[in-house]
This record gives C-alpha cells, sequence and structure tokens, in this order.
C-alpha cells in the first residue's frame, strides 16, 4: 500500500490565507474593471457628439465604494447628471451634462422653435411677450401653458433616436465576459508569483 501524505506548514498555510485576501484585493477589484471599461469604451464609440460634446463628456466609470465589499467588487458605468446629481456648479458636472440622454436615444417630438447659441447650446424660442416671466415647468404645465410660452413651429418634427446606449450595451455584454476571464488570469498569474501583491489593487 502506498499512502501519500501532505502536511501544510505554518509558512505555507499563512501563504494560502494571503493569496485569498489577495484575490479580492488584487483580482477580483480588476476583474470587474475590465468589464466594466468593455462597456465604457463601447459607449465612448458609439455616443454621439454634438457641438458641445456634453453627453459625451458626461459618461463615466468608476468604483463603486459605496456598494463594494471584502467579497464583492462592482464598478459603475453612466452619464453625470441624467438621474443623479443634477447640480450645475458641481465640479464633475463641469465635465458635461447628460440631461437630455433620453432625448437623444429615444427620439422626441420638437414642438417648438429653436436656436443655437455661440457655446453650441440649444434654446428654445420664447414668445417676445413672454420675455422676463416665470418658464412654465414641463414636467406639469399643461400643453397650452407650454405652447403660450414658447414660439411653436407650424409643424411637430419627428426627432429620430440614436439607440446608441442598447446598442452599447448589446456590443459590450459579449465582450465583457472574454475582458473578464483573461484580466483574472493575468492577476492571479502574478498574485501566485508575487504574494507580496495581494494588497495591491492594480487596475
Amino acid at each position: 500500500m502506498i499512502k501519500v501524505r501532505t502536511t501544510l506548514t505554518d509558512t505555507f498555510s499563512k501563504q494560502l490565507a494571503t493569496l485569498g485576501q489577495g484575490i479580492n484585493s488584487h483580482v477580483v477589484r480588476s476583474t470587474a474593471r475590465a468589464g466594466a471599461l468593455e462597456y465604457y469604451n463601447t459607449l465612448m464609440k458609439n455616443v454621439p457628439v454634438g457641438p458641445t460634446s456634453n453627453l459625451k463628456n458626461s459618461l463615466y466609470h468608476a468604483y463603486a465604494d459605496n456598494v463594494s465589499t471584502k467579497n464583492y467588487k462592482e464598478y459603475q458605468v453612466g452619464f453625470r447628471g441624467n438621474y443623479g446629481n443634477t447640480d450645475k456648479n458641481d465640479e464633475q458636472m463641469k465635465l458635461g451634462s447628460s440631461k437630455h440622454l433620453h432625448l437623444v436615444e429615444f427620439g422626441h417630438i420638437q414642438r417648438y422653435q429653436m436656436k443655437v447659441k455661440k457655446d453650441g447650446t440649444w434654446v428654445t424660442l420664447v414668445r417676445p411677450s413672454k420675455i422676463g416671466t416665470a418658464r412654465p415647468n414641463p414636467k406639469s404645465a399643461s400643453q397650452a401653458e407650454m405652447d403660450a410660452y414658447y414660439i411653436p413651429l407650424k409643424t411637430p418634427i419627428q426627432r429620430q433616436g440614436s439607440g446608441f446606449v442598447r446598442r452599447s450595451f448589446d456590443e459590450a455584454k459579449n465582450l465583457a465576459p472574454a475582458a473578464m476571464a483573461k484580466r483574472a488570469t493575468e492577476r492571479l498569474a502574478e498574485l501566485i508569483n508575487n504574494p507580496s501583491l495581494a494588497s495591491t489593487y492594480v487596475s
């Protein structure tokens, strides 16, 4: 009878424990970022660019420290000023805002005359008699109130949506798993070859 036994030395046990800790800090977070970058880069490639580039400049990817835990790492990809922060004085918001993202993505009906300012931004034209008065709230004002304030077009124009967010998602979801697997393999190999990297985050 042949018996093969192994016994973990204290040193090797400590190395294994260190390796386990390093998987969370050195491997898992980096793997999550690799997947997020596929979505970010695909959106960046497909985003329509207007005169101000506001929509493109508002695109971000960031580590979600508020929801990530020791064993769970999350990166988020999105647009500043879409359904979150809309404070124009915020330093990040100054980089670009996407408050009209839904119009670009899904399309909309343009009912009023507009013009482009020197800085590339669009403004809706107000009736001369209403200049200096309070603007109606588009979320609560009736169509009649909006028509009484802004100068309507003779015929409304249907602006087609670009659908770039949905196209980008469909494209990136096929790329992200492979990118994450590749990154995980690379980082795990680094950790095995150099356990001192256990507490080191590499993007």
